[in-house]
């Protein structure tokens, strides 16, 4: 590469830096916090069983629920998160994402059926922090945000890799070779430029595939995969069944996979949903199933593992973002590419306000 190139790759890198670093560093942050979200709560929300206690059914803790919180703050129970370790407090959600100021979680011991827990989302220290990385605390709004600033950080990442790039293969050694002991300036340039292309890959990754998910429809269209219509049931006037007979339909139709989350119905006319995931890690590990909450019927299975084309490429993203298809290795790698991201940006900040004094 030219020098004259590196020039001006360095001067968008530096402007990149310090007007999307931040959005950077936050998601590298609380990115890692979330990536070990389910060791987290099953640390947090652990509970002893009696000798020889079953865990409850899980229609028995639904009924429970909602019987004890009718209607949270304007909003339906609307999914319960079942964890692998039966030890582990069941998670009830009630409201969507649209808005995370009325969303709760209320954690339900398996054994007993009492609360252990009752916030709203943005209350809870961990909750802010899945809400901040997932939803920027804004919602629904929050990812149309997320795909404009991801597009931002992918930039950052490129042109600081088109600047750290050797103008010929020789001086590629030189790149990965700090200058030994030196001025604390010199230092931190070595620990900004070496330690931002030790983590670039993962950084990448990590930001590309996180754009995509705001993105999500115009890629559909993109490559002209035919729209997913939202599944409908006619009320039967009667009541749904009992949730552990959904439980157990999906668990007989995919016996390899654990159930994860039940996605009930918040309307008459509504499906319910169980997903359910890979045992052990794996990239295209998630799958579906549909079911009308009145009969217990099948509607659709979807598993990821099945897709095709296109299709794949577009499962594959989301996939690759959460990090658990490479276990506790893979997420821990992650992990310090995110913490990676709060250094990288300081550092960056650091030497550009040296270089304005200097100037001065």
């Amino acid at each position: 590469m030219k020098a004259g190139w590196r020039g001006v790759w360095r001067l968008w890198h530096r402007w990149l830096g310090l007007s999307i670093g931040l959005y950077l560093a936050l998601m590298g942050a609380t990115g890692a916090a979330v990536l070990f979200r389910e060791e987290i709560e099953a640390a947090r929300y652990r509970v002893s069983a009696g000798s020889g206690a079953a865990p409850l059914p899980a229609d028995a803790l639904v009924t429970v629920v909602r019987a004890r919180y009718p209607d949270v703050a304007g909003k339906d129970l609307s999914r319960v998160d079942i964890p692998a370790d039966s030890d582990v407090c069941r998670r009830f959600v009630f409201g969507g994402y649209d808005d995370l100021t009325r969303t709760r979680f209320v954690y339900i011991h398996p054994y007993t059926g009492a609360t252990v827990s009752n916030r709203y989302v943005l209350r809870d220290p961990f909750g802010f922090i899945w809400a901040a990385h997932l939803f920027l605390l804004g919602g629904t709004r929050g990812m149309t945000w997320h795909g404009w600033l991801g597009i931002g950080a992918t930039a950052l990442l490129l042109t600081g890799l088109a600047a750290w790039l050797p103008t010929a293969m020789r001086q590629l050694r030189a790149r990965f070779t700090a200058k030994g002991a030196l001025p604390t300036a010199r230092l931190l340039y070595d620990a900004h430029t070496l330690g931002g292309a030790a983590v670039l890959p993962l950084l990448l990754v990590l930001s590309v595939t996180g754009t995509a998910f705001p993105w999500e429809d115009a890629l559909h269209k993109a490559f002209r995969l035919p729209e997913s219509r939202p599944h409908r049931v006619p009320q039967e006037g009667t009541l749904p069944i009992p949730a552990d007979a959904l439980l157990r339909t999906a668990e007989q139709r995919l016996p390899d996979l654990r159930v994860r989350r039940l996605i009930l119905p918040t309307k008459p006319t509504e499906v319910a949903r169980v997903q359910m995931i890979a045992r052990r890690p794996a990239l295209l590990a998630r799958a579906t199933v549909t079911l009308n909450p009145y009969t217990g019927a099948v509607i659709a299975v979807t598993q990821e593992k099945e897709t095709e084309g296109a299709e794949r490429l577009l499962t594959i993203l989301p996939a690759l973002h959460f990090g658990a298809w490479g276990g506790t290795v893979g997420k821990m790698l992650y992990a310090i590419a995110g913490l990676a991201a709060p250094g990288l940006f300081l550092s960056g900040c650091y030497l550009y306000l040296r270089r304005r004094r200097k100037r001065a």
